[in-house]
């Protein structure tokens, strides 16, 4: 008999516990679905209240309560209710009034009902409901872009990449050395060509003959100036000799434009060497200033008085450097990133300097109540 009573017990014990935990863990989702909901539905305020309501509930949606999220549900979609209301928050008073007028801030609404427990069926208790609420404000934001302009943000763009990444990447690194010569206004040296040419001598002077580099004027040897402040064609044939990089791509004693324009890359990358090599596409230096400039015009787009300021992890200190400190001038912030290239200042790369000067930066010139953040 002691023994029933003390099974039912346990069996009870059990249910609760199960029970309960799962009761825990629902209430932990729709909290946090709610929260997400909110937030994004603050973050699309900006677009308008019709895109703050369905921004919050394709989140809210995509978050799983008691198991299952929203989108997913067919036959018990109806026992979610979900609202939504906008207005403004006023942090004083930690209170929230509704409006359509310029909302700045949503009130995101929840409740799961009809949840089922596990063993309180026993005990006659079929199921369950959650419920939270969210309010999130749009807050202007103070905006450290931290960026990488180290020699090593060319990399994928010089023939050493063949060799690291297959001969089936061959043809896009070459086109792309093409594209960064015709980002240059593919300009003339001698009788040079763009697809390199064949060239056995380990004679200097009957090699830049070949190429046109060096020549007779009425009795006179000429050579054709080298371009840039730093280099010369000696050290380009050098390297075109010695490189095991140009060796491995199957470019040794070969001689055109693209091993020149990859000898800028690899060896003179900064702006004091090789100054024109901001214009160009090199990768993956590009696709950061890609990303930069539709970043930058969404902060213009929605006009929320976003700050921006610049810090590059790269300085003739080999530390890192504030270009801009944060400003509303987005635009002088892009191009100011636009004109930077791989290795402008150092080829050095020093991430935690550059982490550093952005908190600096934070500490420094952030405005109270803007939401802060690094990139």
């Amino acid at each position: 008999m002691l023994a029933a009573i003390l099974m039912v017990a346990m069996v009870a014990f059990l249910a609760f516990s199960i029970d309960l935990g799962y009761i825990a863990t629902a209430r932990t989702e729709i909290h946090r679905a709610v929260d997400a909901a909110a937030l994004a539905g603050a973050g699309s305020l900006v677009d308008g209240q019709a895109a703050a309501e369905d921004a919050a509930h394709e989140v809210f949606a995509a978050n799983p309560i008691g198991g299952k999220a929203l989108k997913d549900r067919t036959n018990d979609a109806s026992d979610v209710v979900f609202e939504t209301e906008v207005g403004h928050w006023n942090p004083n008073s930690k209170t929230f009034s509704p409006s359509t007028i310029l909302p700045s801030a949503i009130k995101v609404s929840a409740t799961q009902r009809a949840l089922p427990l596990f063993f309180g069926r026993i005990f006659d208790h079929q199921e369950f409901q959650v419920q939270a609420e969210a309010i999130a404000r749009y807050l202007p934001r103070d905006i450290i872009l931290t960026l990488d302009f180290s020699a090593s943000m060319n990399d994928d763009s010089e023939l050493r990449r063949i060799q690291e990444f297959g001969q089936r990447e061959r043809a896009t690194i070459e086109s792309g050395l093409l594209q960064i010569y015709r980002d240059l206004g593919s300009p003339v040296y001698g009788n040079m060509q763009f697809t390199p040419q064949l060239i056995t001598s380990s004679n200097v002077n009957t090699i830049k003959e070949t190429l046109g580099l060096r020549y007779r004027n009425k009795n006179k040897w000429v050579e054709v100036p080298y371009p840039y402040p730093s280099g010369s064609w000696d050290a380009y044939i050098s390297y075109v000799r010695t490189s095991s990089y140009l060796n491995s791509a199957g470019y040794r004693n070969k001689y055109g434009y693209m091993t020149l324009i990859n000898y800028w890359l690899e060896q003179k990358p900064g702006y004091n060497q090789t100054p024109d090599l901001w214009k160009v596409s090199a990768q993956p230096v590009q696709a950061v200033k890609d990303a930069v400039t539709i970043f930058m015009n969404y902060i213009q787009a929605v006009d929320c008085e976003d700050h921006v300021s610049l810090v590059i992890y790269n300085s003739p200190s080999q530390t890192a450097l504030v270009e801009h400190g944060l400003t509303a001038d987005v635009d002088e912030v892009a191009d100011t990133i636009n004109q930077r290239q791989a290795g402008h200042y150092d080829q050095m790369t020093n991430i935690g300097a550059g982490i550093r000067e952005a908190r600096l930066e934070l500490d420094r010139n952030a405005r109270i109540g803007a939401f802060k953040m690094i990139v």
